[in-house]
């Protein structure tokens, strides 16, 4: 942005100057601006054309002129943001966002939340940091889970509060041959968003690529073969019964893109712009089921408005906060709930150097000492695990006489919190005699082999959807985790479990044998979980049908604005 670049050479000259009248020579102000004399003269110009400054200049080379800075870079930033948020110009406007956090929020304020926008409700929701690219098969973020959900479809999908997949693209779907047959039968009028009807035969080749796709290769590995019996039905013919395959097919890894555009989907919103300061979703026109009362959200990444202990805004990812600046008073939590999902700690095994009964011992210290009460956060946003699901409960340990090693090697991931839980377990081992060296893993996903192989203890933690059963039976097929920290005996018999489980016709039964695989791999100390997080969603009395959905965010189809009526 040309604007922004003159900004900031106006802020080097003023860092230099400051605001008293100098003299300097055209090579000076070349050093300070980092480019030719030529373009030097063009930038003073425009300076002074701008009445950014008074430039008084001297007939000769190397003579010195009279510089004057007339106003303050952060003075013209927000003369300049004030015009472009006034113009509607929201992503300019974010790009020039360089200014103290309290005076960005006053002036951003009035322009977030519910707003009628040409007739037209829209959301703006301020976030903490940027986004990664939105395609179901790369993406970790919570949030971005939460928008690919929103842009694309699946053949099923899962709706707020009901844990059986529900129809999507198809229509409805049949079971035969003992749960070896699924036929998924397709609506009449599909599009996707750039307008092109949705085919069978689009949706075959892209489930082929799934196939081959190392994120959701898993879910469809027991596909022996994809076919298109009819114009508007998929046929697939499984090795083995899989009565989780609706499931799946409504997970992130399963949601279907157009074929030659990972970013075009057919939900209910599309990609309307993805930049560095601005995500701007639009309501997609042609979607299949009910129609959104939204007809736009927009993200503003505005990290610095969230460096201030005291902003209105979410602290935190799984606090969200809508209204303006006047309505901060009458925002209150409209929708509050304890996310099924946990942050967990696991034992290497694999390596050999910690075992079970060691394992154990660790877990019983956590257990005993009330260290998750003490972590230096705040405790309305945790709260420690005492399930692993409603039900599930988590095996009490006791095994006092068990020595542990040495030392011990912990590796952890996002998000920060599990760095004070590593400090808090670093000093409690010590005190038993146990040095325990601490490692960061950058990503959200335990992709990197290294990591897993030198590490006995992993910090980690497992987002879980509206269908709990279903999303744990997949984290143990999928994540590279278990691979690294199971014996080949014990992924062996893990992977004949999963087989065995998914040819159970009853949800229940399902249900029942994987939480007892569960409480096993607990039983042994090779997974605990050890928090959940608190999700929340504030808003003032006008933002209203916000439904928190199992990722901790608000399903963008139901949330509305009243109009403002005079």
């Amino acid at each position: 942005m040309r604007l922004q670049n003159r900004l900031n050479q106006y802020q080097r000259l003023y860092v230099k100057v400051g605001n008293q009248p100098s003299a300097l020579t055209v090579a000076d102000l070349a050093g300070i601006f980092c480019c030719s004399e030529r373009h030097t003269r063009t930038l003073l110009t425009q300076f002074q054309h701008a009445g950014w400054i008074s430039w008084q200049s001297q007939a000769g080379r190397g003579k010195r002129a009279s510089i004057h800075c007339l106003t303050s870079p952060e003075s013209l930033r927000e003369s300049y943001l004030q015009q472009l948020l006034k113009n509607g110009d929201h992503s300019a406007a974010l790009q020039l966002s360089e200014m103290d956090p309290k005076h960005l929020n006053a002036l951003l304020a009035p322009h977030l939340g519910g707003q009628w926008q040409a007739d037209a409700p829209t959301l703006r929701i301020p976030y903490y940091r940027s986004m990664q690219p939105l395609d179901p098969q790369t993406l970790t973020g919570r949030a971005e889970q939460h928008l690919a959900h929103t842009l694309h479809a699946g053949l099923t999908r899962f709706i707020t509060g009901e844990p059986l997949p529900q129809p999507d693209l198809a229509h409805h779907w049949q079971i035969s041959n003992n749960g070896k047959t699924w036929r998924f039968f397709l609506r009449s009028q599909l599009y996707w968003h750039n307008g092109e009807p949705v085919t069978a035969g689009q949706l075959c080749s892209r489930f082929e690529a799934l196939r081959q796709s190392p994120r959701s290769r898993h879910s469809l590995a027991t596909v022996a073969q994809l076919s298109q019996p009819h114009a508007l039905c998929l046929q697939f013919d499984l090795h083995a019964p899989d009565y989780w395959l609706a499931h799946r097919l409504a997970d992130l890894n399963c949601l279907l893109a157009h074929p030659d555009d990972a970013l075009c989907g057919a939900g209910p919103f599309r990609l309307a712009s993805f930049a560095p300061e601005l995500v701007r979703l639009e309501q997609h026109a042609y979607y299949h089921l009910q129609h959104p009362f939204l007809a736009a959200i927009e993200f503003w990444i505005t990290p610095q408005l969230f460096a201030q202990k005291d902003n209105v805004s979410c602290q935190h990812p799984v606090r969200i906060m809508l209204g303006e600046q006047d309505e901060i008073a009458d925002v209150k939590p409209v929708k509050r709930s304890t996310s099924l999902g946990f942050c967990y700690i696991a034992a290497n095994l694999r390596r050999g150097l910690l075992s079970s009964e060691q394992a154990q011992k660790i877990i019983m210290i956590i257990q005993r000492s009330g260290l998750l009460n003490r972590l230096p956060i705040d405790h309305d946003l945790v709260k420690p695990s005492k399930e692993m699901l409603p039900g599930w409960q988590i095996p009490d340990h006791d095994v006092p006489q068990v020595v542990l090693p040495a030392k011990l090697t912990l590796v952890f991931h996002p998000p920060v919190e599990l760095e004070f839980v590593a400090e808090a377990l670093k000093s409690r081992l010590a005190a038993e005699g146990c040095k325990l060296e601490i490692l960061y893993h950058p990503g959200r996903l335990w992709d990197d082999e290294a990591s897993l192989a030198t590490a006995d203890l992993l910090l980690g933690d497992r987002l879980i959807g509206e269908a709990p059963e279903a999303t744990l039976e997949t984290w143990l097929r999928q994540d590279p985790l278990w691979s690294g920290i199971l014996s080949d005996d014990d992924i062996l018999k893990q992977q004949e479990q999963l087989l065995s489980v998914q040819q159970i016709p009853l949800a229940n039964k399902r249900a029942d044998e994987l939480r007892d695989h569960f409480y096993h791999l607990m039983q042994r100390g090779i997974i605990t979980p050890l928090f959940n997080y608190q999700y929340q969603v504030s808003a003032p009395p006008r933002v209203n049908g916000v439904q928190l959905t199992a990722w901790g965010w608000f399903d963008f189809c139901q949330a509305w604005i009243p109009p403002p009526l005079p």
